[in-house]
């Protein structure tokens, strides 16, 4: 959908192995981690973090239960694997005609 530059300037992407001084020799790989943080008094958050990790887990994917978040941590090892969701021309044609929408009637 975007080029690699275009991309890079809007969120940039970061090469592990050249970013993070490694002097133990690890090998990085990519990590994104989802986290559903529960509030007693208010709705649900939900992060998202991408990142680097060198320590591999023994299964792709795995769920952490710490109380008062749930969290999915899933690691991958090829360029650009954790990347985010693409939406589609479609639905951004409709958001677009929502915002106008209200936008219209506010003023």
């Amino acid at each position: 959908m975007y080029s690699e530059e275009i991309r890079s300037r809007i969120v940039p992407i970061v090469n592990c192995e050249t970013a993070i001084p490694s002097p133990g020799g690890y090998h990085f790989f990519c990590r994104k981690i989802v986290q559903t943080i529960y509030h007693s008094h208010r709705q649900s958050d939900i992060r998202v973090t991408r990142g680097c990790g060198w320590i591999r887990h023994e299964y792709p994917c795995y769920r952490d239960d710490n109380g008062d978040h749930l969290g999915t941590v899933c690691q991958c090892f090829e360029d650009y694997c954790n990347t985010s969701d693409r939406l589609e021309p479609a639905s951004m044609t409709g958001l677009f005609l929502l915002l106008a929408a209200v936008l219209y009637f506010l003023r």
